[in-house]
């Protein structure tokens, strides 16, 4: 394989990474090179991933459900922890369906799939995360950019595209992992309705945020479940028609 002038060039611009070994993570902090140094990389923003659990709990919990169906939830079955933390999840931000995923960055790549064979549009604010570029990308759905949180620029690319019989679909981030942006979501659902969009945020930055827990005129929502929660995973909340097609076509 003829990978070596690749990685020198990578090492001659200085954008060549690697893997740091490190030792212990205990709370905000992390061993690295014997040093016991603050970690501003995590993404357990409350810390909640390392709360002690009690032993006994754990073991009871896995006889009862144990620790993997060793298979996906459409061929050996869907674990009723799963559907638990799920139906909790969709009462909590008001939406009939949550869908657990691998991650933040898989939820947005499944859910663009399952517009694969509409006829939409995707207006994306050009500081969108990776993963909904990815998306979009992968999806081969047609998109617009529109500039970083300039409702008038958004609203004058959905006026351009005054086709009654092509969906619009408006996606946003609620909080830009970048430079910390906030979007206004209540400009975003009036656009929606103005003109008959769908109202997707990705909101892994926002959420578990009290001043956040409304989304009421937001179709769906994409999240990971690593910043807030601690843990491993991304979830989908929506409508159970969109359940539906996540599971037949995400």
């Amino acid at each position: 394989m003829m990978f070596q002038e690749q990685i020198d060039l990578l090492q001659q611009k200085g954008l060549y990474r690697s893997l740091k070994t490190v030792g212990y993570i205990d709370r905000q902090y992390i061993e690295v090179e014997n040093q016991r140094c603050t970690n501003y990389t995590s993404n357990d923003y409350l810390g909640l991933g390392q709360i002690a659990f009690d032993k006994n709990d754990f073991e009871k919990f896995m006889r009862k459900y144990s620790y993997h169906l060793s298979s996906s939830r459409l061929i050996s079955g869907s674990s009723a922890a799963y559907e638990e933390i799920e139906t909790m999840l969709a009462g909590w931000l008001g939406y009939s369906a949550c869908t657990i995923l691998n991650s933040g960055y898989d939820a947005n790549l499944t859910l663009f799939n399952i517009f694969k064979n509409t006829n939409c549009v995707v207006f994306s604010d050009q500081e969108n995360h990776a993963s909904i570029i990815d998306g979009i990308k992968l999806s081969g759905l047609e998109k617009v950019i529109y500039k970083h949180l300039d409702i008038a620029d958004l609203e004058k690319r959905l006026a351009e595209c005054p086709n009654q019989n092509i969906q619009k679909i408006i996606i946003s981030d609620s909080v830009f992992s970048t430079n910390g942006d906030v979007v206004d979501i209540g400009q975003l659902v009036s656009l929606k309705h103005k003109y008959n969009a769908t109202l997707i945020l990705d909101v892994s930055h926002s959420f578990g945020i009290e001043n956040y827990s409304n989304y009421q005129g937001v179709d769906i929502l994409t999240s990971s479940l690593s910043k807030a929660c601690g843990a491993y995973g991304g979830v989908i909340l929506s409508s159970n028609d969109v359940k539906d097609m996540l599971i037949n076509h995400g």
